[in-house]
């Protein structure tokens, strides 16, 4: 996770917190606070293909927790929308 900030239930994103390069935590399931939104970051190094993301409780599924990522090559990727560091 590398940042955390409130939402509003109008969609509005308030006090955003970004943590440094030495406070961004590594974990693999994020709880994710009522009235908050997080902002993650993964990188895939070894496997590409189609994989899910997704919440494990169900109705957060049902509702846009639950999304299809393609995961590219690098050497393949170039013009699909990577966020490469320049």
């Amino acid at each position: 996770m590398i940042g955390i900030a409130d939402l509003a239930p109008d969609g509005t994103v308030t006090n955003e917190i970004r943590y440094d390069d030495d406070e961004i935590l590594i974990q693999d399931t994020v709880w994710v606070p009522m009235g908050k939104q997080v902002t993650i970051r993964q990188t895939y190094r070894q496997w590409t293909g189609k994989i899910v993301y997704h919440c494990h409780i169900l109705p957060h599924e049902d509702t846009g927790m639950m999304q299809n990522m393609l995961i590219l090559d690098p050497a393949q990727a170039r013009g699909h929308g990577t966020h490469e560091k320049g």
